[in-house]
């Protein structure tokens, strides 16, 4: 065994430990612990197939492409000024959403057209309205063209889209049409429905231009004549 004197001897010449402090291998001390760690499951497990499932009423997420519809989300703000609280529907060209105009504090309607859509649906309304004002005897008239509050492009994704603000309206024909029970209307709705189509048609002769759009959906003559 080794004397007292020996150990004391033995300790005074016995190397310290090196220490690692931050100011000379700071690189090192922040490496997370975590990129160490082998994850064997992502390399033997491949990632499963993403499906979609088919909901009735609702566009086809395939129309989400270039040239087509702009995804919107609930709360997205559009063009600083409007901000999107519920879905109002959709159709070939466009999308519609229900908005609150931050700048007024009232609810407005937006719709939303595809990248690819037509640009003259405004100059269009725009004409009929002033075709309306000119004539003092088509004063009945008027509430049959929608008010156009306001206009802007809108780019995304997919592209630049043409957006219109109008007032928000109440259901659509065909939503009429299937709340009624019997997917028919009374006769006498139907007939006031009709007339207030043709009367909207004769605007139609008083617009001298060739920015006419005669777009007339099967729904409306399934609903007016059937």
């Amino acid at each position: 065994m080794l004397s007292s004197r020996a150990l004391q001897l033995s300790s005074r010449h016995t190397l310290p430990l090196p220490r690692v402090c931050s100011a000379t291998f700071p690189h090192l001390l922040r490496i997370p612990s975590r990129l160490f760690q082998c994850h064997y499951s992502a390399v033997s497990e491949p990632a499963p197939p993403v499906e979609y499932g088919y909901v009735d009423g609702v566009e086809h997420l395939g129309d989400y492409r270039p040239g087509g519809y702009h995804p919107i989300h609930i709360d997205d703000r559009l063009n600083e000024r409007y901000r999107v609280v519920h879905k109002l529907g959709h159709g070939t060209f466009s999308t519609a959403w229900l908005a609150v105009d931050e700048n007024l504090s009232k609810y407005v309607a937006v719709k939303v057209g595809t990248a690819d859509a037509d640009c003259t649906e405004v100059d269009v309304l725009s004409l009929f309205r002033q075709s309306v004002s000119d004539h003092r005897d088509s004063e009945h008239k008027r509430s049959l063209v929608p008010v156009v509050l306001d206009r802007f492009s809108l780019s995304g994704p997919n592209g630049t889209h043409p957006c219109l603000i109008t007032l928000p309206a109440r259901c659509s024909l065909r939503d009429a049409k299937e709340a009624s029970g019997n997917s028919l209307l009374r006769l006498d709705v139907a007939r006031s429905l009709a007339a207030q189509l043709v009367l909207a048609v004769s605007l139609v002769g008083t617009v001298q231009t060739q920015l006419v759009s005669t777009k007339l959906e099967s729904v409306n003559h399934d609903v007016l004549f059937r």
